[in-house]
């Protein structure tokens, strides 16, 4: 078999070792690895053993070729065209270079059933809490309070779904193509995808102190939406894989979490936000302190002075004690400090963010 120039030209986008990954989570196994030259896969079809040989360096003579005979076997064993098949394994970095922006690509593997499909709801919020992830990213690095500043964050770093895949249920999402804010600072998009990285790969890593660590680094908002992002996917069941292309040739790369580590890492996030809740600074107005019918849980709202965002939660009895009667609602400005905790409501399995206010500093007299 001869491939023809435009197949030459696609064998060149894809990853020989997501061909591999693909491979085996199709239930292929690896029988024999010849040298770094090739390996050979077989998989048992009915009374029949299939085998493929997939060539690993691309100086191979015969590359091409052999590439087009795995990729024709596949078609007929999966029964779908192989251009499905061979969109799912595309080179990222090959993609982020020829779109100009970041490409990340998501893979599912269902620890419970043999399943290429993904529940709608659930796989939309974690998208929702994934953009949300970024935007915290982004805002903890753009200080500006200019709102086009801020727009242009936000548009820099949102999301597109470019590609979704079957096999094992995966997505190829696109981060905007770049529009530089700070030409002094590597750009947000790329900035947003490592932290990911990064994430996914400390909470995979056996030693807790690693998860912890960067959780300590990010601080803040973008801890408390990583924790929504992974409170999100442990409802889908499955493990994951993220594949970062990246523009820059010396960024990208490669992570996995299991099922399993990801319940372990939420288990390590909230054990330490009991240690060392998260706080918060904020300026505003309060729009309501101290109504309730229980004295330990003083109820307030809290309205953010830029944003006009509202919190609202429970004052803490330590500052019940101290801030006595004299609060004024709706005019005073004060700088207001607020824990935040997150858990997830039993009942409808949507996470809740909780507030409670610790400090309350008058302004203007």
């Amino acid at each position: 078999m001869i491939a023809p120039e435009l197949e030459r030209e696609t064998i060149n986008t894809i990853s020989t070792l997501k061909l591999e990954k693909y491979l085996k989570t199709q239930g292929w196994k690896k029988t024999k690895l010849i040298g770094d030259i090739a390996s050979v896969w077989s998989c048992q079809k009915q009374d029949m053993t299939i085998r493929v040989l997939v060539p690993l360096d691309r100086e191979f003579a015969d590359f091409d070729n052999r590439m087009m005979e795995v990729f024709s076997t596949l078609e007929k064993v999966e029964n779908r065209p192989k251009s499905e098949i061979v969109a799912a394994l595309k080179n990222n970095s090959i993609i982020a270079k020829s779109q100009h922006r970041e490409i990340l690509e998501f893979r599912f593997n269902y620890v419970d059933q043999n399943s290429q499909e993904a529940p709608a709801k659930k796989m939309g919020s974690v998208l929702k809490s994934l953009q949300d992830f970024f935007i915290a990213i982004g805002e903890s690095k753009v200080q500006s309070k200019r709102l086009f500043v801020r727009q242009e964050m936000q548009s820099e770093l949102e999301l597109s779904i470019a590609e979704m895949f079957h096999g094992s249920f995966g997505l190829r999402l696109g981060l905007s193509q770049y529009r530089q804010l700070n030409l002094f600072e590597e750009p947000l998009a790329e900035q947003a995808a490592q932290n990911l990285l990064e994430l996914i790969s400390a909470s995979e890593h056996e030693n807790s102190e690693i998860l912890k660590e960067k959780i300590s680094e990010l601080y803040g908002k973008p801890s408390i939406k990583f924790k929504s992002l992974l409170t999100n996917l442990s409802t889908l069941q499955a493990n994951l894989s993220l594949d970062w292309g990246s523009v820059d040739p010396g960024k990208g790369g490669f992570a996995e979490i299991s099922y399993t580590n990801i319940l372990r890492a939420l288990e390590i996030i909230n054990k330490k936000e009991v240690e060392n809740p998260i706080r918060i600074a904020l300026i505003g107005k309060l729009m309501l302190a101290g109504v309730g019918k229980d004295k330990k849980y003083r109820k307030f709202i809290f309205e953010e002075q830029e944003t006009h965002q509202d919190y609202q939660g429970t004052i803490s009895r330590e500052l019940l004690k101290n801030i006595g009667n004299d609060l004024n609602v709706g005019k005073k400005l004060y700088r207001a400090t607020l824990e935040v905790t997150t858990s997830v409501n039993k009942a409808t399995g949507e996470e809740e963010t909780n507030y409670q206010l610790v400090g309350l500093e008058s302004l203007s007299s």
